[in-house]
């Protein structure tokens, strides 16, 4: 049996399945006043502190940020596998499915990380759903396996989608994640679900990923051009012209008015979805550019 304490999420949940249990530590609504009441907390969101420096007794808060910092564990889970990896997976995915990053006891966060659960998704799962997908999660380890590469890249997929959505990045700052995640997807798709044997070609693997998990047809299929232009030049284009980063962002083709961004990372979340195999075929094929969180199961 392996256990490991995790956070941070400001909810209770209990679970007790056949192989998995998590249970609520003590003191959980001491732990988010606590929290709550930090100057570095503003807007819902929870920003790194400002470091600080003690000379001779003498503490100087510093004008930039330590990035890293650590949070209360608010969760325990427990499971009848030895395998500390496995409890790593399934925290990961709660994590994804609540909205939320979540990290094991020992571990850090970085930049900044939201305080309430959904933040972090365009859906809404209740502690049902929750239940749901780790039962799902687990499913799916239990058909691939520790070592399995797919695993590994979904794993990448969740982290690179929750550094995306750290506040005040830039558009290209996010883009960037945003494409690692899809590549992420990708290569979690071809181990997987046997993708693989597809033209891998970086224009071919969006619209692979949209027929196989019957995801809306993106309208951004062009999308390795925008990557090369930005990663091989340091460029990217306003529609006109091609300018250096930061200096252009681009919009949706869908709704101009939210980022293009946006939609890859909705994108991404459909496929994590259809990667665990959750009942969910109405969110998977639900618009990706509407700003409204959407129900996550059928």
């Amino acid at each position: 049996m392996a256990q490991v304490e995790f956070g941070f999420y400001p909810n209770t949940f209990n679970y007790s399945g056949d192989k998995i249990k998590i249970t609520t530590l003590p003191d959980l609504k001491h732990k988010v006043d606590y929290v709550a009441s930090w100057t570095s907390v503003y807007n819902g969101w929870i920003y790194a502190p400002r470091l600080e420096l003690e000379n001779g007794g003498e503490v100087t808060q510093l004008p930039y940020t330590n990035r890293y910092f650590g949070m209360p564990m608010t969760h325990t889970i427990e499971h009848q596998d030895s395998d500390p990896h496995r409890l790593w997976f399934l925290v990961w995915v709660f994590g994804f499915l609540a909205g939320m990053k979540m990290m094991p006891e020992g571990h850090l966060f970085l930049d900044s990380t939201p305080l309430k659960s959904g933040s972090l998704n365009d859906f809404y799962a209740s502690n049902k759903e929750l239940k749901i997908g780790l039962e799902c999660a687990d499913a799916l380890w239990d058909k691939h396996g520790a070592n399995n590469l797919g695993i590994q890249n979904l794993e990448g997929a969740i982290h690179a989608l929750w550094l995306a959505k750290r506040r005040n990045l830039l558009q290209f700052e996010e883009f960037t994640y945003a494409y690692q995640a899809l590549d992420a997807c990708w290569r979690a798709s071809a181990e997987i679900k046997g993708l693989s044997s597809v033209n891998s070609a970086h224009a071919n693997r969006l619209e692979a990923m949209a027929i196989h998990f019957n995801i809306e047809k993106p309208e951004w299929l062009d999308l390795p051009k925008i990557r090369n232009s930005l990663f091989h030049e340091a460029l990217i284009s306003d529609g006109s012209r091609k300018l250096p980063l930061g200096y252009a962002n681009i919009p949706s083709a869908r709704n101009p008015s939210i980022p293009f961004s946006y939609e890859m990372l909705c994108f991404v979340r459909r496929v994590i979805v259809g990667l665990l195999d959750m009942p969910a075929k109405k969110y998977i094929q639900s618009s990706m550019t509407s700003m409204q969180q959407q129900a996550l199961l059928d």
